[in-house]
């Protein structure tokens, strides 16, 4: 029988290739692991980019109107050969990795990122004193909001998604560290392991 997953892809499938298939120009089929891929073609890159973002934002819109759900778009970057297109896609997917940063229901584009580092080192240093402070002195409620102002500037660097990771790596250490050196790792029962919790992301 076909699951009500299956049918919503197939409608999702239906629109992209509403949009962005044939009469755009445009080849839409299924990936191995049920990503609907889009290939637009063009002699002009800016033109093919502008013409990948104005229709993605009408399939996005469009799913959203008739099927009453949202999904997130991936652009990758402009290939001169046929060669270079796996690379492209790959880019894609990248994009989508930023939904941690933009929240989903978004068209993403990977150059609107690629090569952007934000100056997030010395920010981040600071954001890690302020934990340390309100963890020392502060309430749990003053924890959470240093956490959540970091986790928003954060978001507003817009650096890579690698690079995300690793500043939230550290703000756990940083955590660990100061828990630990209060004696609070001690009221666990169970082992702290929020670097294993991470990969759920």
């Amino acid at each position: 029988t076909v699951t009500e997953q299956e049918l919503m892809r197939f409608a999702v499938y239906n629109i992209v290739e509403e949009t962005m298939g044939e009469k755009n120009g445009g080849i839409v089929f299924r990936s191995r692991d049920d990503k609907i891929v889009a290939i637009l073609f063009g002699d002009d890159m800016n033109g093919v980019y502008a013409l990948a973002q104005s229709l993605s934002e009408e399939t996005r819109q469009c799913v959203k109107k008739f099927l009453k759900f949202t999904v997130t778009i991936g652009i990758g970057t402009g290939q001169d050969t046929l060669h270079e297109i796996a690379r492209s896609y790959q880019k894609a997917i990248s994009a989508l990795d930023y939904r941690f940063l933009l929240g989903k229901d978004n068209v993403i584009s990977i150059s609107d990122f690629e090569g952007n580092r934000g100056g997030m080192t010395e920010i981040s240093a600071e954001w890690e004193k302020k934990l340390v402070l309100a963890l020392k002195t502060g309430t749990a409620k003053e924890v959470n909001i240093v956490i959540e102002g970091y986790v928003q500037a954060l978001k507003q660097s817009r650096i890579p998604m690698k690079t995300c990771f690793i500043h939230i790596q550290k703000v756990n250490v940083t955590l660990m560290n100061t828990v630990n050196e209060l004696g609070g790792l001690e009221l666990f029962d169970n082992p702290i392991t929020p670097f294993a919790e991470m990969n759920t992301f």
